[in-house]
């Protein structure tokens, strides 16, 4: 048996396409007799492939194996190399009874996909294989994203995180390097966001119609007008949210392939997302104090960082 907790990127979709989306070679046709004869559920109830997605719903599916999209007669058993397993540990940045938190690489996807081999949520099918737990996902990062991601241990866990995900309780706070400095150097950007197919490629677009988008920011340190090293609490958490806004904002983060603008790119800057997840904080979930979990920037943040003369912003603690 496999468990998603629906997070709030999935909210709305239709199950079908969700499906397709994170197991793309299980054809249409093992979903439609899983969904026929009551393999596949949200919280416990049957469900159809035209169904939308509901956040903090529990979708079970039974009888599939997910890896090769075949009938299965047990459960499935994803291989992952030793050195693989062991840099998954050395990710792990805090762990206690209800979760525990990991420094997820830029390089590595939250969830599989498309020619996506490596991604964590492999890793978790392994270790829970392996060791009979029960670790889930409760959120995720774009993979060119680095920075905390939280990995519920228990079903329990997972519902109390997502649920708290959804109610804002659960304050995220980011670092990105961007092209230009705003005016002003804190603020807020208040934006719907709508997705749209542009060029030949989804982005998230402001439009009155779509969903409301609100993120706030500051500025950390800036280079006279040419780039800015800014810290980002996203108050929402829709798809591409920090990216959508800063492009709106007139500073798009270096090394976006996807928001940019007509801006001349700096030169000798590594091509790469420098976007960060830097901190969680939370009280209240499990009973607990205030709880803050950090995570250090990669050595290309950091040294892109150093690059643009930016050094005491990256090792201050986000208020």
């Amino acid at each position: 048996m496999h468990e998603i907790i629906i997070s709030s990127h999935q909210a709305a979709e239709r199950l079908d396409r969700s499906l397709k989306r994170l197991y793309p070679t299980v054809p249409y046709s093992v979903w439609a007799r899983l969904c026929r004869t009551g393999k596949i559920r949200l919280d416990k109830k049957r469900v159809g492939l035209d169904d939308r997605l509901i956040e903090g719903q529990v979708l079970t599916i039974r009888g599939v194996d997910l890896e090769a999209g075949k009938p299965s007669s047990g459960q499935s058993k994803p291989h992952i190399k030793p050195k693989d397993l062991q840099a998954f540990h050395d990710w792990i940045i805090y762990e206690d009874q209800n979760l525990l938190a990991i420094n997820k690489p830029n390089h590595i996807a939250t969830q599989g996909g498309t020619k996506v081999h490596h991604h964590v949520d492999g890793y978790l099918q392994h270790l829970n294989h392996v060791n009979g737990t029960e670790w889930k996902l409760v959120h995720r990062l774009d993979k060119d994203t680095s920075g905390v991601l939280l990995i519920a241990k228990t079903l329990e866990a997972a519902r109390a995180l997502t649920q708290a995900f959804k109610e804002g309780i659960i304050e995220k706070t980011y670092l990105a390097l961007t092209l230009g400095v705003p005016f002003p150097l804190e603020g807020e950007v208040k934006a719907s966001l709508q997705k749209k197919r542009i060029s030949g490629q989804e982005l998230m677009v402001e439009d009155p119609e779509g969903d409301r988008a609100l993120t706030l920011y500051r500025v950390l340190e800036h280079a006279g007008k040419k780039a800015s090293l800014m810290e980002l609490k996203p108050k929402t958490g829709r798809t591409h949210q920090l990216r959508a806004h800063l492009l709106i904002l007139g500073t798009p983060i270096l090394g976006d392939p996807k928001y940019k603008n007509n801006k001349e790119p700096l030169e000798n800057i590594i091509p790469k997302l420098h976007l960060h997840a830097h901190q969680v904080k939370f009280s209240g979930i499990f009973g607990k104090k205030t709880i803050t979990i950090q995570a250090p920037p990669p050595e290309s943040f950091l040294g892109t960082c150093h690059q643009l003369g930016f050094t005491d912003g990256v090792l201050k603690k986000p208020k």
